[in-house]
């Protein structure tokens, strides 16, 4: 018998069995665990404890919500009433009833399927599964981190997106690190696009993928760490000032629409949790919220992108007695609230979810991020170790999320439209009219994560990848999108020779 509380990620069928000692544990054989290196479609994980089911969630501005009281009920009633089957596995019926021991020796064990996700006190306040309370029938669009990499490719997904005539509809949009440089440059230029009355932009190419296009010819990275080593002088502020003679020129949050909201995510140094930054607010729940803050973009993006150890840390400085305490903020204290101290955002979520699936019913995803490959013969040496386990775990902490994503899309409780990099067009069915091959996808997979000029033919391959992943995931989905032919000729053309 395993730890309960040591129980994270199974497969689909979770045998249940009860013991006088501690009430319901969980009982799984070697093959039926998760390891970090593998990633397979479960539903959302659960933490079994001695007398409850407790959805393992990341903490947010709003607090999680309790345990469902049927289903503690249920254990505790079979427990009493079946004690001759200590030994046995147990199915149990989580619409209050336990089933006879013939029955329950032929019947399936109980699955995350059959658990109630809208019962009890969190029903009863509007909660859901996520703890969010405010539940909209909105849409909701990620962008992920992966530097240059990520920001060609949600480049080529958004132009599909803006072909689509979704754009208009998108409610709010969540970025981290690379995804942010291209969330920056949409939220800039939104003022500027032209929609027509099917919602399609006819200068997105001018306004934004020509402006992003044009930045993916620099070296940022190398330089910046560079001259970040000279005194008063940082790498991510000067990777800042590169975004802003790039894209911005200057614009401030308080420059961006109200509609879409564009939050970007850093991850906070000094408490380990995420700060979110947009026009109506900058708010980390450990220390408060930041009304209007009237930040650079460019600095905010830098200190999403700050990828560590590099290009971090970066610093916010915030005016005296700019941040008010939340509901809860236990860190609300001077040593937090005068300096910001933070680093990439993808070190918390690398997909940008937290700003979103507590609000929005209908979520899309352009995960750009990079998997970890495998290494047959990995170093030894300690140095080697620490990036091989930092990895490890960051790559977990995505495939976590990722998995809790699909378990409520699969219950309903979400509407998700999801492309990855790494995913082929044939994973979203068999029609492939772009012709965009396995082996293509393979090449946009394995760029690095870096912060400079890739060869002409990888920024082809990787915006082109974006565009047809992207277009794949929206011809399987349900929602309603703008007919056109798709074509490679939407996306702008790298300079060089062809």
């Amino acid at each position: 018998m395993i730890e309960p509380e040591k129980v994270l990620g199974t497969v689909d069928v979770i045998p249940v069995q009860v013991s006088e000692k501690n009430g319901v544990e969980a009982g799984l054989s070697g093959s039926d665990q998760v390891g970090p290196q593998r990633s397979c479609e479960v539903d959302p994980p659960l933490i079994l404890r001695r007398r409850a089911f407790v959805p393992e969630v990341d903490e947010d501005l709003a607090p999680v919500r309790q345990v469902d009281e049927r289903a503690i009920g249920v254990a505790e009633r079979v427990k009493r009433e079946d004690r001759s089957h200590i030994s046995s596995p147990v199915q149990l019926n989580w619409r209050g009833r336990n089933e006879s021991a013939t029955s329950r020796r032929h019947a399936r064990a109980p699955t995350l399927m059959d658990l109630p996700f809208h019962a009890g006190a969190g029903a009863a306040s509007g909660e859901d599964f996520l703890g969010g309370k405010k539940l909209e029938d909105g849409i909701g669009l990620c962008l992920s981190g992966g530097g240059f990499r990520a920001m060609l490719f949600h480049l080529g997904a958004l132009t599909r997106l803006n072909e689509a005539g979704l754009l208009p509809q998108i409610d709010r949009v969540s970025s981290v690190s690379g995804g942010s440089v291209a969330a920056g440059a949409l939220a800039v230029g939104w003022s500027r696009l032209r929609f027509d009355e099917r919602g399609v932009a006819s200068n997105i190419r001018e306004e934004v993928s020509l402006p992003l296009l044009a930045l993916a010819q620099k070296w940022v990275d190398v330089p910046a760490v560079l001259l970040g080593l000279l005194p008063r002088f940082s790498a991510a502020g000067i990777a800042g000032r590169v975004y802003d003679a790039a894209l911005f020129k200057g614009a401030t949050l308080q420059d961006l629409p109200d509609r879409p909201r564009f939050t970007f995510t850093a991850t906070s140094l000094q408490t380990g949790a995420l700060w979110r930054f947009a026009k109506e607010y900058a708010a980390e729940y450990h220390v408060g919220e930041w009304k209007r803050p009237d930040l650079r973009v460019a600095d905010v993006v830098s200190a999403s992108a700050a990828f560590p150890p590099y290009m971090s840390p970066a610093y916010v400085r915030v005016p005296p007695g700019a941040i008010a305490a939340l509901e809860g903020a236990d860190l609300h204290e001077d040593g937090y609230k005068g300096r910001l101290c933070l680093t990439d955002g993808g070190v918390y979520d690398n997909v940008g979810l937290e700003p979103i699936w507590k609000r929005y019913r209908t979520i899309l995803v352009s995960d750009g991020g990079r998997a970890l490959p495998g290494n047959p013969l990995p170093r030894s040496n300690w140095f080697s170790q620490a990036l091989r386990v930092s990895d490890i775990a960051l790559q977990q902490g995505i495939f976590l999320r990722q998995r809790v994503l699909r378990g409520l899309d699969r219950m309903g409780e979400r509407k998700l439209v999801s492309w990855g990099i790494g995913e082929g067009v044939t994973a979203h069915g068999p029609d492939n009219p772009l012709g965009f091959s396995e082996a293509d996808t393979r090449r946009a997979a394995a760029v690095k994560t870096r912060l400079k000029r890739f060869p002409r033919e990888i920024q082809e391959v990787v915006m082109k990848a974006g565009y047809a992943h992207a277009d794949a995931a929206l011809r399987r989905s349900s929602l309603t999108i703008v007919p056109s032919t798709p074509s490679f000729d939407a996306l702008p053309v790298p300079p060089g020779r062809p």
